[in-house]
């Protein structure tokens, strides 16, 4: 699929500011995956190299909050999530 027009005609990125997707990801999937899932998934392999056993997070309810917890309780993982919900 070609992605063209607008700004698209002038878009360089380096190779190390590229995420390659596969190929049953769509483009506008791909975008939206880019902040809070990477994020998350990073968030919890860093914890797991670090040897963390929990995971305390903040604003428990937000999106990024309850990707985390699911990750934690995979078994590759098995960290605790602690979420503090204000109410």
């Amino acid at each position: 699929m070609t992605v063209g027009g607008v700004y698209s005609d002038y878009a360089i990125s380096d190779v190390m500011g590229v995420v390659p997707l596969p190929e049953h990801i769509s483009n506008e999937e791909g975008a939206s995956f880019f902040v809070n899932p990477m994020t998350a998934i990073g968030m919890v392999r860093r914890s797991k190299e670090l040897g963390a056993t929990s995971i305390i997070m903040t604003a428990g309810c937000s999106q990024l909050c309850r990707m985390i917890a699911k990750l934690c309780q995979r078994e590759e993982y098995n960290i605790t999530p602690i979420c503090v919900v204000r109410r």
